[in-house]
């Protein structure tokens, strides 16, 4: 399952390590880099995240797969929201995001993952995430890898995520994608 900050402010963002490149569109890459090679019956869900909402992003795999269709659905703006909703008046802040939300939906709607994708910026809290992680676990039965991606710098709880079966990267270059296979085919 591969969960995503889809708030249109991402597109406003940039990375760390390659200042030339937009959270938006590296997190674009990343998922086409992720879907692209598998099978069709074994293609990801994928799932957009923003302040208040989770959904499924609904893909059509059999209509060739570009950077830009892509782009434009993963990032599609309804009712043509404009960038600045994501910021909150009165402290000049964008709202976290809460990534575990996608952990609970899967357990609430039964639904099993042998790996959990999160890519964001260092505005998600992810405080309640390890406990609905083992949860999860627990329910199924079964252990499983965790990818977190935070494109735009530093994450406060990324020295107490980086262990068990998850890995945890800061920003973005040419080599996430081969890092990410890397450590879902446990080369490392």
């Amino acid at each position: 399952m591969i969960t995503y900050d889809s708030r249109i402010r991402m597109k406003t963002s940039m990375c760390a390590c390659s200042h030339l490149i937009s959270v938006h569109e590296a997190m674009t890459l990343i998922i086409l880099s992720l879907i692209y090679p598998e099978k069709l019956e074994n293609k990801p869900t994928v799932h957009g995240l923003d302040s208040d909402s989770f959904k499924e992003i609904v893909i059509d795999y059999n209509e060739p797969l570009t950077f830009s269709t892509l782009e434009s659905i993963l990032f599609e703006t309804p009712n043509n929201r404009d960038s600045q909703e994501s910021i909150d008046p009165d402290r000049g802040d964008i709202p976290q995001v809460f990534p575990y939300n996608s952990i609970k939906w899967a357990k609430e709607n039964n639904k099993e993952f042998d790996v959990f994708v999160f890519l964001g910026n260092n505005k998600m809290n992810l405080n309640l995430f390890e406990m609905h992680m083992k949860e999860y676990q627990a329910h199924f039965k079964n252990p499983v890898k965790i990818v977190i991606l935070c494109l735009n710098g530093k994450h406060y709880e990324q020295y107490t995520l980086g262990r068990k079966n998850t890995l945890f990267i800061i920003g973005f270059d040419k080599n996430v994608g081969k890092l990410i296979n890397s450590f879902l085919k446990d080369d490392f």
